[in-house]
């Protein structure tokens, strides 16, 4: 008897010096039959190795209010989910941490929240933590390479409340939220997380203040906080975010990315930041931008603010971009408006404010988009240094930028036209096409046989030409490349016929392909219109000459190698083709070789900047170019864009199946 008593006094020691607490059977019990509306996690026990069952079994109580209580160790914890009309709060230092080995799915996140309303998430006292392995995450001989494994996933919630909580190295971001309403997020820490500190996707009056995001590192856009839809429906609106630092992020602190969205379905943009400081991130401090639309003509209007805020920085760095960027298609109508912005230089030469203006506005398009600087503060550069003016857009813009600059000695003055010239604006020049009493034809009309062509995909909307002659049984083919998880419904494709006329020819699924078929009623050029959202599409299949046509304002690729066609007609003064990667760090590689085989420009290294070759005079020879894009030499290949100007827009995938015009 007394062996057995020894035997259990050494059982229930051994579990106490592991940390290991058992449940409280009359507690749960209480809890369950709604007699208690405050618990502990620890009433449902505790294990140092696993605690995932046990915290599991306590938020699916679903008690109102679930204290997280402080151990000797952490809860080391698989996957957890939460659900709605809880407060869930952290004893001072409570710690959930990530088990190692676990989280291989790539949307496993540590807590979860989905359609979860009325939901408090506090810590006490020095508050509590969230963790996570982010180096593990990243080793690709342990884990699939992903950027969803965020501390604290939120999809679709109301009325939340996180205070005074810290979340670390995450495998994505500290902190998601997608279509959320009335969100407070306060006093929190995101530090060291991967793809951001914080991203917001989408929602309605989302407050973050007192808050720091820092140190992101791992997988783009790595930036402090991201505002950024995924799809059109997606609202950004009433957005403050206030008394907020932004530190030692891998790109930039600040990121406001409002590129697919449609303010026709998800309504005007309003996003302010005041009293906020973004300091010493890698790429840049603040950066706004509407470059990237997915369907011609759809609008984004708002305004995005910038009160009392500071960008700072005091490194040298080969990334380092201006502290500020700003870049706008100039037919959305958004205001990006600054007061008292202080911007500090640093170490880094280059300029303090850089704006970029994309695409060309037509001639009836009144928009009211703008860009304000109600005083600029310059601490340690002169006003000649304020900015650097990008115009991709050829519409001339400086009318687009107004306000007041003060610059390091002190000197005050209106931002002018002047001022913007000297400062560096650049615009190139720009060249048209007529298309006026032009007649095209076509190599390589062979006996109406189906001809392959070589897969080169176009992102986003995309058009094809197709040359038939009257009553000819026309066929070709498309293939749908998922571009991301966003591609998610088919491509719809409408034929335009040489008189106008639109016939809705079917669509194409993504990952899929689709052969199309019609009767040319007449000869002439027609057009297969390809739309939809996040498209990644390419022509592969043919019985008829045919090929792509390139935007008039920039056609974008992803990461394509390959070569494209155009032809530039006898008689033409000059031409010019523009190539520019997206961002910075996304490049390309071009070569451009004239009809006689001869390579005319050669540049292994086209980034965000980009490049205009222009060719006039003895330079322009007729016949078919040949534009050659390639992984480039350094940095990462991505993205990239290229318009050409003064020569048809029809261009070819093989040299063979071309139009031709006279």
């Amino acid at each position: 008897m007394r062996k057995i008593l020894l035997m259990a006094v050494f059982i229930a020691g051994f579990g106490t010096l592991c940390g290991a607490n058992a449940p409280d059977a009359e507690k749960i019990a209480a809890v369950k039959k709604g007699e208690l509306k405050e618990a502990r996690a620890s009433w449902w026990g505790f294990d140092p190795v696993d605690s995932t069952g046990i915290l599991q079994a306590a938020l699916d109580s679903r008690v109102p209010r679930l204290i997280i209580d402080k151990q000797n160790s952490p809860w080391i914890v698989r996957p957890l989910k939460a659900y709605g009309n809880m407060e869930i709060i952290f004893e001072d230092g409570a710690e959930i941490v990530a088990k190692r080995g676990e989280f291989k799915p790539l949307y496993d996140s540590l807590f979860t929240l989905e359609k979860a309303d009325n939901v408090i998430i506090r810590g006490l006292g020095s508050g509590g933590i969230l963790r996570m392995y982010k180096k593990d995450y990243l080793d690709r001989k342990q884990y699939k390479h992903g950027e969803w494994r965020h501390c604290l996933n939120v999809i679709e919630a109301k009325n939340l409340h996180i205070e005074n909580m810290k979340f670390f190295s995450s495998g994505g971001d500290g902190i998601y939220l997608r279509t959320v309403d009335n969100v407070v997020v306060r006093n929190v820490l995101c530090d060291d997380n991967s793809r951001q500190g914080c991203s917001i996707i989408g929602g309605h009056n989302v407050l973050i203040e007192n808050s720091v995001f820092s140190n992101t590192r791992g997988t783009s856009p790595q930036s402090g906080l991201d505002i950024e839809p995924n799809y059109p429906e997606e609202p950004l609106s009433g957005f403050v975010v206030r008394n907020c630092k932004f530190i030692n992020n891998f790109r930039w602190g600040i990121l406001v990315a409002a590129t697919r969205q449609n303010s026709d379905r998800a309504g005007n943009i309003n996003i302010k930041f005041e009293n906020c400081i973004a300091e010493n991130n890698r790429e840049g401090d603040i950066y706004a931008y509407t470059r990237t639309e997915f369907k011609t003509g759809d609008p984004i209007r708002g305004k995005i603010e910038f009160i009392n805020c500071q960008a700072v920085s005091d490194r040298q760095d080969p990334f380092v971009r201006p502290p500020v960027e700003v870049d706008l298609d100039l037919h959305h109508q958004l205001q990006v408006y600054f007061k008292n912005l202080l911007v500090k230089r640093g170490k880094n030469t280059s300029k303090a404010v850089q704006i970029n203006f994309n695409h060309p506005l037509s001639a009836n398009s009144a928009p009211q988009g703008k860009i304000i600087f109600d005083d600029l503060k310059l601490a340690d550069v002169t006003a000649k240094d304020a900015f650097q003016i990008n115009d991709y857009s050829f519409s001339g813009t400086s009318g687009w930028i107004s306000g007041t600059v003060t610059d390091s000695t002190g000197k005050k003055q209106q931002i002018t036209a002047e001022v913007l010239k000297k400062s560096g604006q650049q615009s190139e020049k720009e060249y048209g096409f007529d298309y006026t009493n032009k007649t095209f034809s076509a190599t390589g009309y062979g006996d109406g046989k189906s001809e392959t062509y070589p897969e080169f995909p176009f992102i986003l909307s995309a058009d094809y030409w197709l040359l038939a002659k009257a009553g000819e049984q026309v066929n070709f083919t498309l293939k749908y490349t998922k571009n991301g998880r966003w591609s998610r419904d088919p491509a719809q494709v409408t034929l335009i016929a040489p008189d106008g006329s639109r016939t809705p020819l079917g669509s194409v699924a993504p990952a899929g392909e689709n052969t199309f078929a019609f009767t040319a009623k007449s000869a002439g050029i027609y057009k297969a219109e390809v739309r939809g959202f996040y498209l990644k599409t390419a022509l592969i299949a043919s019985n008829v000459p045919a090929g792509p046509i390139a935007k008039d304002f920039e056609t974008e690729l992803d990461r394509v190698t390959g070569s494209l066609y155009f032809f530039v007609p006898a008689g033409t003064p000059e031409f010019a083709v523009r190539v520019w990667g997206r961002g910075f760090v996304n490049s390309v590689g071009v070569q451009l070789t004239d009809p006689q085989g001869s390579v005319v420009y050669n540049n292994p290294f086209v980034c965000g900047g980009g490049v205009q070759y222009n060719v006039s005079g003895a330079n322009v020879r007729n016949g078919i170019w040949k534009i050659t894009f390639s992984k480039p030499r350094r940095y990462w290949y991505d993205r990239c864009f290229f318009r050409l100007m003064g020569v048809p827009q029809y261009l070819g995938l093989r040299p063979d199946r071309m139009l031709e015009c006279k």
